[in-house]
C-alpha cells in the first residue's frame, strides 16, 4: 500500500525543522550518484519577502536579441 504525504508529512517537516511554517509541498530527489536535492514550496509572510522585492526592483526583463 502506498504511503501518502499526509501520513508522513508532519514527520518530514519536523525532521527538516519546518514544522509550523507555511509549507505547501516538499520534493526530495535522489538519482544515482547525483547530489540529493530538496525543493520546498511555501507561502511566505510579507515580512519574509520584503527584502526580495528590493532585489527584484534592481533588474528588468528585456527581449533577447535574435
Amino acid at each position: 500500500m502506498a504511503v501518502t504525504a499526509q501520513q508522513i508529512g508532519l514527520e518530514v517537516l519536523q525532521a527538516l525543522g519546518l514544522e509550523g511554517k507555511s509549507v505547501t509541498g516538499i520534493k526530495i530527489e535522489m538519482n544515482g550518484r547525483d547530489p540529493v536535492t530538496l525543493e520546498v514550496s511555501m507561502l511566505p509572510e510579507r515580512s519574509q519577502v520584503v527584502s526580495i522585492i528590493e532585489i527584484i526592483k534592481r533588474y528588468e526583463l528585456v527581449e533577447k536579441p535574435e
